[in-house]
């Protein structure tokens, strides 16, 4: 039932040719057709990062349809040219550190941040950080998919400053806390008289 309510509003929004053409879609972006079978892939299923061979100077493109999973042993990952998911990117409760630095993310399809299986917080040799770089104006081209005019790719995008994170039709997930420790303080625990 939970599946069949997921895409029941994605299949009454979907045309023949694939493109999401809601009345919603007027006004704002939504999740795409090709992302469908998505939907419940176990991340065993996804593809490794690492053999994906993402020319990493380039902006690195994460296809819709497409699900990977972050297996980077090494503690650095720079994304000079930037991150677009359009499909799935999971970064496993199994991950080792890793700082990625980039001047955007941009997430069209859905941006994973598994909970990790140890209780223990923090995990030195866990730690996850983004880090975004740069001066210059980021131009977002949403996928082709995606048909909201006022940021189409037929107008050239939209200008989102420095820096940005846009969540753009997808969807982010980030389970930092594992669902069993406390994420609360008593009252006489932060007192500070």
């Amino acid at each position: 039932m939970k599946l069949l309510a997921r895409i029941l509003p994605l299949l009454a929004a979907v045309a023949d040719s694939g493109v999401v053409v809601s009345s919603a879609q007027e006004s704002s972006f939504q999740p795409m057709y090709c992302n469908l079978p998505l939907l419940d892939v176990a991340t065993l299923s996804c593809v490794p990062f690492s053999s994906m061979n993402y020319d990493t100077s380039s902006k690195v493109e994460i296809e819709c349809g497409t699900c990977v999973i972050m297996d980077i042993l090494q503690n650095q990952l720079v994304l000079e040219g930037g991150l677009d998911v359009v499909g799935k990117l999971v970064f496993p409760s199994s991950r080792q550190s890793l700082k990625i630095i980039t001047p955007f993310i941009f997430v069209q399809g859905e941006f994973i941040v598994e909970q990790l299986i140890q209780k223990t917080v923090p995990q030195l040799d866990k730690l996850l950080e983004f880090h975004f770089v740069g001066t210059d104006d980021v131009i977002f081209v949403p996928h082709h998919n995606q048909t909201y005019d006022k940021c189409s790719h037929n107008n050239g995008g939209c200008n989102q400053s420095k820096k940005p994170f846009i969540v753009a039709g997808g969807k982010v997930d980030i389970q930092g806390m594992h669902e069993d420790c406390h994420t609360w303080s008593r009252l006489k625990s932060v007192d500070d008289a």
